[in-house]
């Protein structure tokens, strides 16, 4: 079984991130960005083999992790994701550029993303939460333990819920899947 570091800041990430290729671990990191994104670093002994951020990979990637602001991020040993490429290429000054990101971002404060005190947020049961949890599964993987974390801290209703976890999924007809799915599963 994959064994899990739980990281929840941007700077953090990259300090992992790059302990992890000097120790030539392989695995992928399972990363929630400023609460709506995902992304994910692929390790395979040491070497970055890939990067995505939503619909994006590899170099096209990169643009989009510089801007996040925070993050919520999992290390699960053992299991890389490795997708067809589409004819991206990682090339080794793209890892390089990708790693110098912790110190570029490391002394820059992380913008608050927080809603400043907006009242009162109605909680989800914890059989629902089990319920969208389960359902994102299917869609994003070991991920979906993070997106719901994060989810759920931040939601006032069920649908806003749904809304958020599909906003994660990439592809839009499976986005709208996943919605139509949790809807039906929690009453909706």
């Amino acid at each position: 079984m994959a064994s899990e570091d739980a990281l929840d800041n941007f700077s953090a990430l990259m300090g992992r991130v790059k302990h992890a290729v000097e120790q030539k671990e392989t695995g992928t990191f399972f990363i929630l960005a400023n609460q709506k994104s995902s992304a994910t670093i692929s390790i395979n002994q040491g070497n970055i083999i890939q990067i995505t951020y939503s619909k994006v990979r590899n170099e096209h990637a990169i643009p989009y992790l510089k801007k996040i602001s925070s993050c919520s991020a999992k290390f699960s040993r053992g299991f890389v994701i490795k997708l067809d490429n589409q004819g991206t290429t990682l090339r080794q000054d793209d890892v390089q550029q990708l790693l110098s990101l912790g110190r570029e971002t490391a002394s820059q404060p992380a913008n608050d993303t927080s809603d400043g005190g907006a009242g009162a947020q109605k909680e989800l049961s914890s059989e629902a939460k089990d319920l969208l949890e389960q359902a994102l599964i299917d869609y994003v993987g070991p991920f979906a333990s993070i997106v719901c974390q994060e989810v759920f801290s931040s939601v006032s209703s069920p649908q806003s819920a749904i809304e958020m976890l599909a906003a994660v999924i990439p592809d839009h007809d499976e986005s709208r899947s996943f919605m139509d799915q949790a809807s039906k599963k929690l009453g909706g």
